[in-house]
């Protein structure tokens, strides 16, 4: 295996150099990109493209260049092949060039092989390049759309079409069961409770009429508090109609998305849903789609009973890792938002909306983005201008000391 890793490796780099040379200097005098999408799993699959489409559309209106996008993976890599089919279909509506590999000649090891082959064989290249981040500007389309098997779905189901939300928690059991080759306790500090949505969850059944779906690929565990009479909440991710499709389906069609991270927050925001997260971490990367509405994870250190504030947790570089062993090495403890500040923060997000929020409440997000401002110029070298990024104000009433 290491002779034949050496082999590749060294082939690649040989074939590498040729394309950085002639294939995509081609490619820049006739110009025209050729991009690689990722979809290996749901939040690169989605997130990735959401964000090269963007890229396409800047780059035909400002410079003319052409796009030509490549969904390269094995089809048993793939993380959604329905996913796939939407993103070429939307591909294809704007009249982009897309080509999907067929690998149906192949064993899966030479599938894996070429793919890989593909990737190292480009990486210099500026032209030709394979998607790597799902962070960044989009366009304002609807990427994914509910497709008129919704309604159908939804009664089913027994719930009103039009008239329900999702909530989802990350948790690492689906990405163990699916790399059961990888470690995922890295991440361990993005995970959180759903047992935590539980009062939240009853509060839009009892108070607003709507239902509740609770969606996730594999999680860890059933929640014990659905409620089968109408308005109704769903473990859709143990039901019977837990699909690939019926992800995107629930996903594109939902009211409001809550969420704290995790593939599927990439779905809703290319489905420009109304998106809350909660227990969000690291701080300085967002989620989200015209504006962003958020509570982040609490930190301290182990040995004192203060939480942290956004600038300190800049200046110690916690602000845009999602890696546990970070916290671990300068001893910082991460907080769950508990149920409390969960259903406080989803009825600022209504009441912001709204517009119903006071004097001191406007103050407070006052300060706040001040503070973001100026951390993001101090610790990340950029300027934000008209950065929709808004925080529970109930949550920094309660934590003050996040703003010191």
């Amino acid at each position: 295996m290491k002779l034949k890793g050496i082999l590749l490796n060294s082939v690649s780099y040989l074939i590498n150099k040729i394309n950085l040379i002639i294939t995509d200097r081609f490619f820049q005098i006739i110009n025209i990109y050729i991009v690689f999408l990722r979809e290996d799993r749901i939040g690169h699959q989605v997130g990735n493209t959401d964000i090269e489409f963007y890229k396409a559309y800047k780059r035909e209106k400002v410079n003319k260049a052409k796009t030509i996008f490549i969904f390269p993976t094995p089809y048993f890599e793939v993380s959604n092949l329905y996913v796939r089919e939407k993103l070429v279909q939307y591909a294809k509506s704007k009249h982009y060039i897309t080509f999907v590999i067929n690998y149906k000649f192949f064993t899966k090891f030479f599938s894996n092989l070429l793919h890989e082959f593909l990737k190292k064989s480009f990486e210099s290249c500026k032209n030709i390049y394979f998607s790597n981040t799902d962070k960044g500007k989009r366009i304002n389309n609807q990427i994914l759309k509910k497709s008129n098997d919704h309604k159908f779905l939804c009664e089913r189901m027994g719930i009103i079409p039009n008239r329900y939300i999702c909530i989802t928690s990350r948790d690492q059991n689906y990405l163990t069961k699916r790399y059961p080759n990888r470690n995922w306790l890295y991440h361990n500090c993005r995970n959180s409770n759903i047992d935590n949505l539980e009062k939240l969850s009853k509060f839009f059944v009892s108070e607003l009429g709507y239902d509740v779906v609770r969606i996730g690929s594999n999680p860890t565990k059933k929640i014990s508090w659905v409620c089968k009479t109408r308005p109704m909440i769903l473990d859709y991710s143990f039901s019977k109609y837990n699909s690939p499709k019926n992800d995107i389906e629930l996903i594109s069609g939902c009211s409001l998305f809550i969420n704290n991270g995790g593939g599927p927050v990439s779905a809703a925001v290319a489905a420009r849903r109304d998106i809350v997260t909660i227990n969000h971490i690291p701080i300085r990367l967002n989620s989200g789609f015209g504006w962003w509405f958020w509570i982040p994870k609490l930190l301290k250190y182990k040995n004192k009973n203060t939480f942290l504030s956004f600038r300190h947790i800049e200046e110690i570089n916690l602000s845009r890792t999602n890696k546990e062993i970070d916290y671990i090495k300068l001893g910082v403890e991460v907080i769950e938002n508990n149920d409390e500040d969960i259903l406080n923060a989803v009825k600022d997000y209504f009441r912001i909306k709204k517009g119903l929020i006071n004097i001191e409440e406007k103050k407070i997000l006052g300060r706040y983005r001040k503070m973001r401002k100026e951390t993001a110029h101090l610790y990340c070298e950029k300027n934000l201008r008209n950065f929709k990024d808004i925080i529970s104000p109930t949550f920094l009433l309660k934590y003050p000391e996040l703003l010191d």
